[in-house]
């Protein structure tokens, strides 16, 4: 194996890493977004939910199960994870495309 198809190879998996990263941030920051929304429709259900045998993010059919932990900040941190998610993601999917683009020669 040469040096060269040792570097593209590596090239390619900080390419898929940081696209997956990306991913997962703009998964993260639309669970929380969404879970935002639907408090905003159904707060006595939605929101994050914590008791001694679980913790839930999103919806719960009996609340009496749990104790709804943030409340309305819950719309606070969804916007500022949006504020930061979407930069996040621009700059992730925006270096590995050039990697992607300087390993493939295009």
């Amino acid at each position: 194996m040469n040096a060269l198809n040792s570097n593209r190879r590596t090239d390619f998996i900080i390419c898929v890493s940081q696209l997956s990263f990306a991913v997962l941030i703009g998964i993260l920051a639309l669970g929380v977004s969404v879970t935002a929304l639907m408090h905003a429709v159904d707060p006595e259900h939605f929101g994050p939910w914590v008791s001694k045998t679980m913790f839930v993010f999103g919806g719960l059919e009996d609340p009496t199960m749990a104790r709804e932990v943030l409340g309305d900040k819950i719309y606070l941190y969804a916007a500022a994870g949006a504020l930061i998610a979407i930069p996040t993601i621009w700059e992730q999917s925006q270096a590995a495309l050039k990697r992607f683009k300087q390993t493939a020669g295009v």
